[in-house]
């Protein structure tokens, strides 16, 4: 064993203690005897050394050993008794210890009696018994007979001395010494300690019986302190008149006076300790009972506790919630206080006789009564026990309230599916695994002709009698299909009923397996239709969806898929056959004129005139406004497709009388014939439409077979419309300004707007070719509309400047823009947005466009000069140059063509031309302007015969706006701008 600094504290504690308490005992009661009185240290030191390790016993032995020795020696003069003395105390320290540790639960003495008086007999009784041997051996060892006496002198000091500390030391070890020194510090504490000494002092010097007072007054003390340490004080309180008058009570039998104040000592704190422990019984049962209660009352469950008398005792929390009470509304109430009229007669009358007799019931059906007064459906189980004579039961109730509600639901859910499924419009037969029917609704009992008796129990294929429509066939049972593949069956579309009436009906259905949560098949159902009226329906429906409701003719989709049959067809037979895309001319001027019912008759008529001129063999569709086309079936030779198209040609072109007025429709063909144009409907369907393009550029009214370079021509024009929808989008076309001057004098009196394009490489179109692309295209309308905003904006800052280079300007108009019902209204909300004036414009018509819908364009130009405009005739004498249109046609000016201007010089015809129509002009006041002067002799010339303007690059060509106002400069104070330059072209 190694030696440590710990251990030399711990035997220094040890030999400390033991001095202290021998020394004091010493002092107090030796006197004149051989031994003390009261010896206190071998009850202290024994106690100790319970909780110390046994490693550390031998160094503590040696401690007490020495403390011992320390202690005893000023008091004798013999060292062999000294030595004798201390070996005794050592044995019954040693032993105290040991037994303690060894028989006892030394934690838990204060709390339990027996554990309190074993502790007290091993070390108050045993261990000095031990040691009282052990002395009285040493003495006669030494040559002193009294071994009894010695004993019994031995016993009594450690008894009492024992007694004396035994309670106090074990609150100390038990408590900690800062709890104990707290409690015997206590104002409680000292005051029974003072009352306790001075009572028993008082009954040791007065009475005559002092130890009955003294077991009396402890156990008062017991009964009235809840003080562990209270009633050990007290014990201490007894010692010390006790000894201080030791020697007036039994000093000649001093045995006596032992067996006294063991009796009192050990029953008072055994009765003391008893005490105690009954408290905290009590203590614990309480704080059982409301921890039970509390327990119950938390319960996540409704529960409730009634006595013998019917009244409520306890409840849990979620009983309350349930009912919507709080728990001082309810206890002491009758329970039946809580439950509906019907229920509480059915406890009293059925339930409670059962309960009391059995002592349980099990899910009985309640209804209670929530506190809003609405009903609670519930099932309650509860124990009756008998306690003390009386009865108590414990219930738990069930909130079945939603399940009733759901049960009720799902009655009423069924009873109205039965309803559902004998009033549905469809005819439903369910059958078993094996096939036989097991129900039958209304619907298919008229259906089979059969009722629902006669149906149940037979197989299916014996009442639902199904047939092919197409084949005549009968058609397997699908029910039987169902369940052997678990999977979900149908009938074939043509399927028809045949009911035991002999009735046919076109039914259609769907049948699946009945098949339940583990995947097993208990049947299967099918649901049918009656479908006569609805398939007939159908055939028509698909009969529209694939022929044009105007003309009766297939449309794209049908002809489409007639035109794949074809191919597939030469691939397999070689037979070739051609396409014709075929495209009515002139429809869209009838069909904007005259209407759109009037054009829905061209249309038919035209359709019957391409029936009537094909074979039976060949197929015609109209795929969209006036276009048609046309398989041709059969190889056909170059010759006779070319009379075809011909014949065709002429039979649309036959006059076509509708709501009394004569029309004439032309038409342009396109043609590919397979292979030598393709093998497939779209390339065969696109080159046919080159084609047909083809032939409209040949002058219309023409049929032209496919080429490529025209495909590639056509091409080109594509991107072109793509360019310029670009090109309109991001404004990239502007308007050029072109002088028109007065002649004679080449003052500039007005200026003509013409569009020009540069396109995104760089190169300018001419606009010959993207006004008619814009045309084509319907883009003119955007293209219109944008020119002459920027004429408008054009015209503001001619206005603004000082030398305004012209006070009115002229734009081309195209006939689709004069056609257009809305155009009137554009052109008034554009002068609106950009400010600008209607008199500021001269709206140029050519005479073709005027002379396409005239009396229409009338009226159009008619509202034009009511706003303020003038209207110019452009192109004159290239068209009808009609005296009777310039007479009721409200125009102001008229533009002779360049054609008659170029060799006006030295073409006689041309000079005689223009002069009429100068004179002409003059007769109906119309001004005069000639286009396309180029030269000197020109502008003289046609000044002498009395042009009134004159226009052409001999002036100058169209400049974009800043260059044309930097080129002029004004010469009067009027509105006209002199020329100084004349600009020629090389």
């Amino acid at each position: 064993m190694t030696f440590s600094r710990q251990h030399a504290l711990q035997a220094l504690l040890f030999f400390s203690v033991y001095y202290c308490f021998a020394s004091l005992s010493l002092l107090l009661t030796r006197a004149d005897h051989s031994m003390a009185l009261l010896w206190m240290p071998n009850i202290v030191t024994g106690l100790l050394l319970v909780k110390q390790p046994f490693e550390r016993w031998l160094v503590i032995a040696i401690a007490i050993v020495a403390g011992n020795i320390a202690a005893d020696l000023p008091f004798s003069n013999e060292l062999a008794k000294t030595a004798s003395f201390a070996c005794a105390n050592l044995i019954q320290i040693l032993i105290t210890g040991y037994t303690l540790r060894l028989y006892t639960d030394f934690d838990k003495l204060l709390n339990r009696p027996n554990e309190f008086f074993k502790a007290m007999v091993l070390s108050c009784l045993v261990a000095p018994a031990v040691g009282g041997f052990a002395i009285s051996v040493l003495f006669y060892l030494q040559g002193d007979p009294a071994v009894a006496t010695n004993w019994v002198a031995w016993m009594n000091a450690k008894l009492i001395g024992g007694l004396s500390l035994f309670g106090i030391m074990i609150c100390w070890l038990n408590m900690g010494p800062k709890k104990f020194a707290e409690r015997l510090l206590s104002p409680v504490t000292l005051s029974v300690f003072a009352s306790s000494v001075a009572a028993i002092y008082i009954a040791f010097n007065q009475s005559t019986e002092p130890y009955l007072l003294a077991f009396l007054l402890l156990i008062i003390v017991s009964i009235w302190s809840y003080f562990r340490v209270t009633l050990l004080i007290s014990t201490m309180a007894l010692m010390l008149p006790v000894l201080s008058t030791a020697e007036q009570f039994g000093t000649a039998n001093p045995i006596y006076l032992f067996i006294y104040l063991g009796i009192v000592f050990l029953f008072s704190n055994l009765f003391g300790i008893k005490l105690h422990e009954l408290r905290q019984k009590k203590n614990l049962y309480q704080d059982l009972s409301i921890e039970a209660r509390s327990i119950y009352e938390r319960t996540p469950m409704p529960l409730h506790s009634i006595d013998s008398k019917g009244y409520l005792v306890a409840v849990s929390d979620k009983w309350l919630d349930l009912l919507g009470y709080s728990r001082e509304e309810v206890i002491g109430r009758k329970s039946s206080d809580f439950l509906t009229p019907e229920s509480a007669r059915k406890a009293v009358e059925e339930v409670l006789p059962a309960f009391y007799e059995s002592g349980y019931i099990n899910n009985i059906h309640y209804q209670f009564i929530h506190k809003d007064s609405s009903l609670i459906d519930v099932e309650l189980s509860a124990i009756f026990i008998e306690e003390d004579g009386e009865g108590r039961s414990y219930a738990v109730l069930d909130d079945v309230s939603r399940e009733i509600r759901l049960a009720e639901k799902l009655q009423e859910e069924k009873h109205l599916l039965e309803i559902t499924v004998n009033s549905m419009g469809d005819g439903m037969v369910t059958t078993d695994e094996h096939g036989i029917i097991t129900y039958i609704n209304p619907v298919a009992e008229l259906l089979a002709g059969i009722t629902q008796k006669e149906a149940v129990g037979e197989p299916f294929e014996n009442v639902i009698r199904l047939f092919d429509s197409q084949t005549g066939k009968a058609i397997h049972d699908p029910t039987a299909m169902a369940i052997s593949k678990k999977a979900r069956m149908g009938i074939p579309e043509t399927a028809t009923l045949k009911s035991k009436t002999g009735d046919i009906f076109s039914v259609q259905d769907s049948v699946s397996p009945i098949i339940d949560d583990k995947g097993a098949v208990h049947g299967a159902v099918m649901v049918f239709q009656d479908v006569t009226e609805t398939r007939a329906i159908s055939e028509k429906m698909s009969y529209l969806a694939q022929h044009d409701m105007l003309t009766n003719l297939p449309n794209r989709v049908l002809f489409t898929d007639r035109l794949a049959q074809a191919c597939a067809n030469y691939k397999r037979t070689n037979e070739c056959f051609s396409l014709l895309f075929l495209d009515l001319d002139n429809f869209k001027t009838i069909n904007d004129t005259q209407g759109h019912s009037v054009g829905d008759s061209a249309l038919k008529h035209v359709a019957g005139r391409i029936m009537a001129s094909l074979r039976q063999t060949d197929t015609v569709s109209r795929i969209g406004g006036d276009e048609f086309l046309i398989l041709l079936q059969g190889s056909m030779s170059l010759l006779d497709t070319s009379r075809f198209c011909s014949k065709l040609l002429e039979k649309i072109g036959e006059p076509l009388i509708l709501d009394g007025r004569t029309h004439a429709l032309g038409a342009s063909i396109g043609l590919a014939s397979c292979p030598k144009d393709g093998c497939d409907p779209e390339t065969l369907m696109r080159r046919a439409d080159v084609a047909m393009y083809r032939a409209k550029d040949l002058g219309r009214n023409q049929f032209a077979f496919y080429s490529k370079k025209h495909e590639e021509q056509l091409n080109e024009r594509m991107k072109l419309e793509s360019e310029l929808r670009e090109a309109i989008k991001d404004k990239d076309i502007q308007l050029n300004y072109q002088p028109i001057v007065k002649a004679g004098t080449y003052a500039i009196a007005y200026a003509e707007g013409l569009s020009r394009w540069t396109n995104k490489d760089g190169v300018s179109v001419s606009p010959a070719v993207f006004i008619s692309v814009a045309e084509e295209s319907q883009l003119i309308h955007e293209l219109g509309a944008m020119t002459f905003r920027q004429a408008c904006i054009a015209m503001k800052c001619a206005l603004c400047k000082k030398n305004s280079p012209f006070s009115k300007l002229s734009i081309n108009i195209s006939a689709l823009e004069l056609a257009k019902e809305s155009f009137i209204e554009d052109i008034q909300r554009i002068i609106s947005d950009e400010k600008a004036k209607a008199e500021w414009f001269i709206f140029e018509i050519t005479e073709t466009s005027l002379m396409q819908n005239p009396e229409q364009n009338l009226q159009t130009l008619l509202r034009l000069k009511r706003l303020g405009m003038t209207i110019a005739i452009d192109d004159f004498g290239t068209g009808y140059s009609s005296l009777s249109y310039l007479k009721r046609f409200p125009v102001d000016i008229i533009k002779i063509d360049r054609e008659f201007v170029r060799d006006f010089h030295i073409d006689n015809q041309d000079r005689h031309f223009v002069s009429v129509i100068v004179q002409l002009a003059k007769i109906l006041k119309i001004k005069v302007v000639a286009e396309g002067v180029e030269n000197q002799h020109q502008a003289e010339a046609l000044s002498d015969l009395g042009c009134d303007y004159l226009q052409g690059f001999y002036f100058s060509k169209a400049e974009p706006f800043g260059h044309f106002t930097e080129a002029h400069v004004e010469s009067d104070g009027s509105n006209v701008i002199t020329i100084q330059r004349p600009f020629r072209s090389n």
